[in-house]
């Protein structure tokens, strides 16, 4: 999960995709090819920012692409992010991949340069910038 932990972001309602999971707030979301916002993958090349809500298969507007908060951060915007594989303080300033689920950052995944390492909290925890997201501020 990513929590804002620092700096500015923007709440922008975004188009979600249709009949897609997002199990927890604080998952990263992507563009998918229509331009909805869908859960980010480890191969994302970009991110939209952190979904503010959940949505279960059970809700009413599951299947439609209603809108969603999403939180898009500014450049000076830092999360705190749990990590899978082993952070060290070695990664600080490295660039890092995410996991497939888009709520954990992968210590491993360094061909995917999804986030930025700015701090380290625990072998599990880290504090990160996420790369990219800062560019659909404002509709830019």
């Amino acid at each position: 999960m990513f929590k804002k932990i620092k700096g500015k972001a923007l709440t922008e309602w975004w188009p979600k995709a249709a009949s897609v999971t997002v199990t927890i707030t604080g998952t990263l979301l992507a563009p998918d090819g229509s331009g909805a916002a869908t859960v980010c993958t480890a191969t994302a090349l970009r991110i939209l920012g952190v979904s503010l809500k959940s949505i279960a298969s059970t809700d009413s507007d599951f299947a439609s692409n209603t809108k969603i908060p999403v939180e898009v951060p500014l450049d000076d915007c830092e999360f705190e992010a749990d990590v899978t594989g082993t952070l060290t303080t070695g990664m600080i300033g490295e660039l890092r991949g995410l996991t497939a689920s888009g709520t954990v950052v992968d210590a491993t995944n360094t061909n995917n340069d999804q986030v930025t390492i700015t701090g380290f909290i625990s072998a599990t925890k880290c504090r990160c910038k996420i790369n990219e997201a800062y560019q659909y501020a404002d509709g830019a």
